[in-house]
């Protein structure tokens, strides 16, 4: 138990360091739109999503993307496809495999993003009536590891980002980092610093660095009325974004059906999510539905399989 406290207070010591207002990693300089390659915040998973991602804390591998110590959870081989069809036809597809490796587990991720075809706008033509459409597109390659320590959870990713906007063409790679330690029996908590810039996108003569995000977590998986209860809470500051919080809940309404609640402040699109999971022996079906009164609605569906 000590070690663990021991563990959690030097890691808030440098994290608390690497967000410090005069840290060139976590610079408060930059604000909405100053980032590059946004789609990254559309690759976290079904579940992740309708728990509004607050799930920096949960040992769960469907938390990868948000906290790469996930990993370290002890799991068979997994296989997870998902498909977003986002608002102004925005469409993202993932392919995810987790497996042991070493001690630990090793993640792999695949992301596609299709932007739809949209107006090309110019000096000489703002309305875009003669200079026809383009598209625009991108993925992501995401890898990453995690191992346990004791009572401790350490997990480190990296991720290679390419994007094509019109003709225009570039990359980014980025690390995060992560850790999650067990309270108690019901209690969890995490943090993690995620997509550090390692290199930035550059369009034309502009290079811009990537949202990178801190996340402190707690997550709580009891029982109420004899049905399995999940609750996360999560502190979020992006380097674009003011602090905001997530919230997310799940209860178990019977042996293989769940449903999903979930709430962030730092989606001006979607702030609510909602979601239901099938869990039928090896096969995982999710859903996560996200409505917007501005935008229109947003969905996820996802599948999954357990090969032990």
């Amino acid at each position: 138990m000590k070690n663990g406290v021991n563990w959690i207070i030097i890691l808030s010591i440098i994290l608390s360091t690497v967000i410090g207002s005069e840290s060139p990693l976590f610079s408060q300089n930059s604000g909405a739109g100053t980032t590059a390659m946004d789609f990254l915040r559309l690759a976290h998973e079904v579940k992740a999503e309708a728990l509004g991602t607050a799930i920096t804390a949960y040992q769960n591998h469907t938390a990868f993307t948000v906290n790469p110590s996930s990993l370290a959870v002890k799991s068979p081989i997994n296989i997870n496809v998902h498909y977003l069809s986002h608002v102004e036809s925005i469409s993202f597809k993932n392919i995810k495999v987790s497996s042991p490796f070493l001690k630990g587990n090793v993640g792999f991720a695949l992301g596609l993003i299709d932007y739809g075809s949209q107006t090309r706008t110019t000096t000489s033509d703002p309305t875009g009536s003669s200079s026809g459409d383009f598209t625009s597109n991108g993925h992501l390659v995401h890898l990453g590891y995690g191992l346990p320590i004791g009572r401790i959870n350490m997990g480190s990713s990296i991720r290679y980002i390419k994007q094509k906007l019109d003709s225009e063409t570039s990359s980014a790679i980025s690390a995060s980092l992560g850790t999650q330690f067990k309270i108690d029996k019901t209690l969890q908590a995490g943090m993690s610093l995620n997509n550090i810039t390692l290199k930035k996108a550059k369009y034309i003569k502009d290079s811009a660095e990537l949202p990178r995000e801190f996340r402190v977590g707690l997550f709580y998986e009891g029982v109420i009325f004899e049905r399995k209860l999940g609750v996360g809470f999560d502190f979020v500051k992006a380097n674009d974004t003011d602090y905001t919080v997530a919230f997310g809940t799940e209860l178990n309404i019977h042996q293989v059906v769940s449903l999903r609640l979930g709430y962030n402040t730092y989606s001006d699109i979607n702030a609510f999510s909602m979601g239901v999971g099938i869990n039928i022996s090896k096969i995982l079906i999710d859903f996560t539905y996200k409505p917007s009164e501005l935008f229109g609605q947003s969905y996820r569906v996802g599948f999954g399989y357990k090969i032990k």
